[in-house]
């Protein structure tokens, strides 16, 4: 807006000198009538500009936010931060930047699963988590879609949800010596870095001390949100995935780790498109290499 403001200037000289040309004998109303002419355009003129620069920094910023939810919508409802942590099987706590694929991690009141698989694995990447505060202390941030275990009345009632719609009052699970129900005292939004999704052989992992799922929102979101079965999707997911797990178990940790490294970019494009057939066809294929090259 002041760059506009900054024409009216030259509109404004160009008023002055047909108003000192008015007084010029015989000049009068020709040249009164010139300069209201010439101010006039000019400010039309100014008018169109500093209208159009406007507007073209409102479609900008239209254009902006709409790629940002865009992007948000496409990786932002998956995944933990990089600072978030899970404890190994050895008594370690580990950062989701440190955690590999064959890494033991506590699941349950006294269990530990191996991580097989990462989702998303993108350490720069910023995004939009739901931070959830409980009573008892830990604080976990999440992705909005991912599910977490909750007991909405914190009794021996639990489900399913995704977290961006806890409340507080809402009770999830927290891992001392067992797993204990702790209220949720708030819930918002913050910006974190990084986009991590571990996937563990039993389906859950406890992060930052709080139990959730490995699973988040995919391909079939949209048809269970519209059946009101949405609390049902990570056991789905979990069975959907099996095959993954047993081609991981075919080849050993190791041999697993390196190719889906190798395999990563891609995977993190491919699970953002809800691509569910293509990395199980190029995962077959690599399983296929590692196995006949152990036999030769």
């Amino acid at each position: 807006m002041k760059a506009g403001l900054k024409n009216v200037v030259p509109c404004l000289i160009a008023a002055i000198a047909g108003l000192c040309a008015s007084w010029i004998p015989g000049a009068g109303l020709v040249a009164l009538s010139a300069a209201a002419g010439a101010f006039f355009a000019c400010m039309g003129a100014c008018t169109v500009a500093t209208l159009g620069e406007n507007l073209g920094f409102l479609v900008f910023e239209l254009v902006s936010n709409c790629m940002w939810e865009i992007l948000e919508a496409s990786v932002g409802s998956v995944c933990f931060p990089a600072h978030a942590t899970v404890q190994t099987q050895d008594g370690q706590t580990v950062s989701m930047k440190e955690l590999q694929i064959g890494d033991k991690v506590r699941s349950g009141a006294s269990s530990f699963s191996e991580v097989y698989l990462f989702s998303h694995k993108m350490r720069t990447v910023q995004a939009n988590f739901v931070e959830v505060t409980t009573e008892a202390g830990p604080q976990l941030q999440l992705s909005p879609k991912h599910f977490i275990h909750v007991s909405q009345r914190c009794d021996d009632t639990s489900e399913q949800m995704h977290a961006e719609d806890l409340q507080p009052g809402m009770c999830v699970f927290i891992a001392n010596d067992a797993l204990q129900l702790s209220p949720i005292v708030s819930v918002k939004l913050v910006r974190s870095e990084g986009l991590y999704n571990p996937f563990t052989m039993d389906g859950n992992i406890i992060v930052d001390g709080v139990l959730v799922s490995s699973h988040s929102e995919w391909f079939l979101d949209g048809i269970a949100d519209q059946f009101g079965i949405t609390g049902l999707l990570p056991s789905v997911y979990q069975a959907v995935l099996a095959p993954a797990r047993y081609m991981y178990y075919l080849v050993g940790a190791e041999a697993a780790r390196k190719e889906l490294d190798r395999y990563q970019e891609q995977l993190n494009s491919l699970t953002n498109d809800n691509s569910v057939v293509t990395p199980y066809l190029d995962l077959i294929g690599s399983v296929w290499k590692i196995l006949t090259s152990k036999i030769v």
